[in-house]
């Protein structure tokens, strides 16, 4: 194998691992190296003995390639390869007599009817419950592999455990990321998450049906705004402390506001807090501020007696945090219950220490997403 095509092969695995459409090409391309007619690469769960075929090359029958992941259980290769170093490649013939690989039900059902009888592979890794391995086949006429070829083969072993460790790593990402987004849709309030520039980069179903009535909170090219220059303008600075507060990890409890509608409706409340993720202010562009928005008169709302049940506050300590919910500031928080600031910082105080919250945009998460709703 050419140094350039070694190095074509392994950006080959690179790639796949950011793009896992492309993993038949790569696996194909390897495959065709060592002169073999499949590549299969698997990620097994040990706990559960549930096996991933991540990808595999093409093959005629693509439904046989199916039965990897089913039947590996019975392959006398896996047991047999599990007791194996990492990274020593290795001819399954030295691992398992062929009389009693041909007699394995995985022979029968997998690699028979493909024509496929000789293979060699490593053992990647064995961490975290998870281990990763992956073989190369060919037609039994075509012999069994030289110690050339699996010379040849050796080059690419750390590239393979790295590039599959990379897969499985963004696989749970993007997993982390779907539940997390899934979660968001529920929370029953509208929730936009914008970078420090005031651009949406994210919203969930309640934002996007308000934003669409276009009454007073609008998206115009890409940006949030309200109704008014200066209503937009307090939106702007508002999110841009926010945004700093958060990258410089600072304490900021958030700002509530109320934005203005045309239509002459109850005026939509919104509470713009920082994103206090490290690793999201690492990303430059991305959000560094979430924006709730509620619509006083519509949105569904746990009510304050549920409140006090879930969490043992106080009946007065239950009404600060149903107001607090929806979006209201200290100041109207107090207004509205006819006591003074002071007070109802005391109270918020103590709601944060039952919640184990520390800001009131963890407090508003909690409550729209652990209690029952009501209108």
């Amino acid at each position: 194998m050419r140094d350039g095509q070694l190095n074509d092969l392994v950006g080959s695995l690179y790639d796949a691992a950011l793009r896992p459409a492309c993993w038949p090409t790569a696996l194909k391309n390897v495959a065709d190296a060592l002169e073999a007619q499949l590549g299969v690469l698997m990620a097994v769960d040990l706990s559960t003995g549930r096996a991933t075929v991540l990808q595999s090359s093409p093959v005629d029958v693509p439904e046989r390639v199916a039965l990897f992941g089913t039947k590996h259980v019975m392959n006398p290769w896996t047991a047999a390869a599990l007791r194996d170093p990492l990274g020593i490649v290795a001819r399954t013939s030295e691992l398992v007599p062929e009389s009693e690989f041909v007699l394995s039900e995985f022979y029968a059902d997998c690699l028979e009817p493909l024509g496929l009888y000789h293979a060699m592979g490593a053992n990647l890794f064995n961490e975290d419950g998870l281990f990763g391995a992956f073989s190369f086949m060919r037609l039994r006429s075509l012999g069994p592999y030289s110690d050339e070829t699996l010379a040849q083969l050796r080059p690419l072993v750390p590239h393979f455990a790295r590039a599959l460790r990379v897969q499985c790593r963004l696989a749970e990402a993007d997993l982390q990321r779907a539940a997390a987004l899934e979660a968001i849709d529920h929370l029953g309030v509208g929730t936009v998450f914008v970078n420090a520039h005031g651009r949406v980069i994210f919203t969930n179903r309640d934002a996007e049906v308000a934003l669409a009535q276009a009454d007073g909170l609008r998206l115009l090219e890409g940006e949030l705004v309200a109704a008014s220059p200066d209503e937009s303008a307090t939106l702007r600075d508002a999110v841009r402390e926010a945004a700093l507060a958060g990258s410089q990890q600072q304490d900021h409890a958030g700002r509530a506001f109320a934005f203005s509608r045309p239509s002459g409706k109850p005026s939509w409340r919104a509470l713009v807090a920082p994103l206090r993720d490290a690793h999201l202010q690492a990303v430059p562009g991305h959000a560094g501020a979430v924006v709730f928005i509620t619509d006083p008169a519509a949105t569904r709302l746990p009510s304050a007696e549920h409140i006090a049940q879930s969490f043992g506050l106080t009946p007065a300590e239950a009404r600060v945090a149903a107001l607090l919910a929806r979006g209201s500031g200290i100041p109207a928080v107090a207004e509205a219950l006819g006591v003074s600031v002071n007070t109802v910082r005391t109270h918020v105080a103590r709601v944060f220490e039952k919640t184990a919250t520390e800001r009131q945009a963890e407090l508003v998460a909690l409550l729209l997403s652990t209690l029952p709703a009501r209108s």
